[in-house]
Order: structure tokens, then C-alpha cells, then sequence
């Protein structure tokens, strides 16, 4: 069951994809087919327009879907100072939740992963999405690989591990420099070079250039985690005085929501939308989002993805195992990012 509420902070505002729109409706006059017109016949007709009624046929006004943010937001400023069919309305901008097991989730942006067929994402300065990294084939040769050695894997607490390089050591979150372990295997080193050859292209979602030779093109540490179905991995931030500037997760088998939340005592503050990791797709992480925001993976079965161009969210099960591939460079000098975080 869906239900709304109203977009009240700047954060959820642009968010939102939906307006409610009061003083209109079939309960005043006003057909479902007339108030479609009303924005279609304003700029707003290149994507679907949804209108939702009220579960009582009294009440007199609706809900308007339009797809996208951007066009929630041109539709508002529009509303505001037209009339529809000859009637004054009132409009403000509204998020959507889904009823589930007798609790209302808001579906704010802690809680909904939008998913853009170009990789588009709107997350701290410093985040990229790549998708399609790898082929299907790629993929399953890779995961038949990394499973061909059983005796390889470690069992932790929710997941098993196995590490390429240096092994990561979880009681200091860092790795031990003068103990290198088995080096990255043959069968990743064309994910090391198609990461090279891509890094030098990337840009957030500002327009910023993310590779400056920080190391993340040559990376000599790389981490598998595999997760039972629903199980994520709890907010942290790679260790500062281990690890060089750029960090690269690659997700196998399985999709997954990313999300980022500014600890206490960080210097930035506020709230990035939820991140939906398609398998087969690479994350990098740097900067600012390296060293000042904590990523992590919530453990649940299933997650709300706003497909681009859809007013709804979607729930997408995670109804198989993921795997995924941080890869890392080992930092052999002192970090120089003079966070008051910095470990």
C-alpha cells in the first residue's frame, strides 16, 4: 500500500518526484484526462505523467508523478502560479512509502537508491558509478575462478572473505606492508587494466576529474567479500593511514543499495540519496567521500529503487549471494588529508 507525506526539508525536496495537488479532481470536475493535459501542454509532456485519486471520491485532490525531480520541481513552480481547468489550486511537493507489515517506511533519501541507465548518481563529491564493467561471460568466469579455491575463503561473522596481495587485517583495519601475500592472480589482471585505462575518464557528478594519479590505476590489494542474500556491511570508512586516496568495489552476482552518512565529528554534514549498485557495475570512491564519508550496505532482503523516468519505487529483491572486490593501493607514506578522522 502506498502512502504520501509532504516533502518538508531542502534534502527531501529534491527528492521528491511526486506533487500533491489540492482544490482538483474528479470530486470538483476536473478528470484525470484534464489535469494530464494541463502539464503535458506545459513542458512537461516528453515522460509519463501519473496522477493518483484519493481512496475517497470526496476528497478533492490528487497526486501527480512526474518521472523525475527535475520535472516534480518544474511542475510545482508551474502550479504556483497557474489555474488549472479555471480553479485556484494548492500544490507542494510529496514522497511516496510503501505499507509493509504494518509500518510506514518513508521513502526519503536514506531509503530509495535511484537507479539512471547512464550511471548517473548524485552522492558526495568524489563517488562514480560505472556500470556494465563487465560483461555476463566476464562475470561468470570470474566467479568460477574465485570459487575454484574453497580452502582460500575465511568465514566472519555474516560473510567469508579471501584477500589478494596483503591480507586485510580486521582488528586495526589496515594491512601489515612488510608481509605481502599471494599476489593479484592472472585472472584479474584484465580487470586491472580495463580500471586503468577507465580511471583517467572519470568524473562526478559535479564535473570534477577524480583520477590525479593518487595509485587507484595500479592497485596492489584487493578484498572478496561474499554475502549471503539480504546481508550487508555496516558504515565505515577505509582506513586513512592504509590505504591511498581511491577505492574501487566491484559487485558480482548480485545488486545492492550504497548508502553514505557523515559520522560525528566529520566536517561535512547532510544527506545524499541512497546509491543502486547493479551487478556487474564499479564504484569509486575518493576523495571527500573517502576521507569524510562512512559507506556502508544495509542488511535487508530486498531495497526501493526509483528506475529512471518512473514515478514509483521499485522493490528489487536481493534473492542470491553478492560478491564483491574492493580494490585498493597499500600507502607507504603518511596520509596527508588533515581530517580530524584521519586514523
Amino acid at each position: 500500500m502506498l502512502v504520501f507525506s509532504r516533502a518538508r526539508t531542502e534534502e527531501e525536496r529534491k527528492l521528491s518526484h511526486w506533487l500533491h495537488v489540492a482544490n482538483t479532481g474528479p470530486a470538483v470536475g476536473v478528470s484525470v484526462e484534464a489535469i494530464k493535459e494541463f502539464f503535458a501542454s506545459r513542458g512537461l509532456g516528453e515522460g509519463d505523467i501519473d496522477v493518483l485519486l484519493p481512496e475517497d471520491s470526496k476528497k478533492s485532490f490528487v497526486r501527480v508523478g512526474f518521472g523525475t525531480p527535475e520535472r516534480a520541481s518544474l511542475a510545482l513552480s508551474i502550479a504556483r502560479k497557474e489555474k488549472l481547468c479555471g480553479r485556484s489550486i494548492y500544490a507542494a511537493l510529496s514522497l511516496v512509502a510503501i505499507k509493509h507489515q504494518g509500518d510506514s517506511i518513508r521513502a526519503d533519501m536514506q531509503r530509495i537508491a535511484a537507479a539512471d541507465p547512464a550511471g548517473v548518481v548524485r552522492g558526495p563529491p568524489g563517488v562514480v558509478l560505472v556500470q556494465n564493467f563487465l560483461s555476463t561471460e566476464e562475470e561468470a568466469q570470474l566467479v568460477t575462478f574465485l570459487h575454484s579455491e574453497q580452502e582460500a575463503w575465511h568465514n566472519l561473522a555474516r560473510r567469508r572473505v579471501r584477500h589478494f596481495g596483503y591480507a586485510f587485517l580486521y582488528d586495526t583495519r589496515g594491512v601489515n606492508i612488510s608481509c605481502p601475500i599471494e599476489g593479484i592472480p592472472y585472472p584479474l589482471h584484465y580487470v586491472l587494466e580495463r580500471l586503468k585505462g577507465l580511471c583517467p575518464t572519470m568524473r562526478d557528478s559535479a564535473g570534477d576529474k577524480i583520477c590525479r594519479n593518487c595509485g587507484a590505476c595500479a592497485p596492489d590489494q584487493v578484498t572478496v567479500n561474499e554475502y549471503p542474500a539480504g546481508v550487508g556491511i555496516s558504515p565505515h570508512i577505509d582506513t586513512h593511514s592504509a590505504f591511498e586516496d581511491c577505492i574501487l568495489s566491484l559487485s558480482l552476482c548480485s545488486s545492492a543499495v550504497c548508502e553514505f552518512r557523515s559520522p560525528p565529528g566529520s566536517p561535512v554534514h547532510g544527506r545524499y540519496p541512497a546509491i543502486f549498485l547493479p551487478r556487474r557495475s564499479v564504484l569509486l570512491i575518493s576523495e571527500d567521500a573517502r576521507y569524510f564519508w562512512q559507506h556502508y550496505i544495509p542488511h535487508r532482503k530486498w531495497d526501493l529503487v526509483h528506475v529512471h523516468g518512473s514515478s514509483l519505487p521499485e522493490r528489487v529483491y536481493r534473492d542470491d549471494i553478492r560478491m564483491s572486490l574492493t580494490f585498493r593501493k597499500v600507502r607507504t607514506s603518511n596520509c596527508q588529508c588533515r581530517s580530524m578522522l584521519c586514523s
